[in-house]
């Protein structure tokens, strides 16, 4: 399966560097299920942090998948928001996080 999966993996790596920061959660949360987790972290953490609110959202959603999936622990998802004070959607999802500990 990975090396079937090999092709697309080095597409959704360009992904990560395309203009439209949507683009960049799919292409993380996709990486994440190919056993990229630290990578998707990465580039999902700046986003989530510092985008418009129904960007952060979005990359919120990833994460949120990719806990439901098993790729990433909720004490993960934890030190990724960190101390952030979000607000709207992204805050409620970050509630959210922070309920189930």
């Amino acid at each position: 399966m990975q090396e079937k999966a090999a092709p697309a993996e080095e597409k959704l790596k360009e992904l990560l560097k395309d203009d439209w920061m949507d683009i960049r959660v799919v292409a993380a949360e996709a990486l994440s299920y190919l056993g990229q987790t630290d990578l998707a972290l990465e580039i999902l953490e700046p986003i989530v942090k510092n985008e418009p609110e129904y960007v952060s959202l979005a990359a919120m959603n990833a994460l949120d998948f990719m806990y439901q999936a098993g790729h990433v622990s909720l004490e993960r998802i934890d030190k990724l928001l960190g101390d952030t004070q979000f607000k709207g959607y992204p805050g409620r999802m970050a509630e959210y996080f922070r309920a189930m500990k």
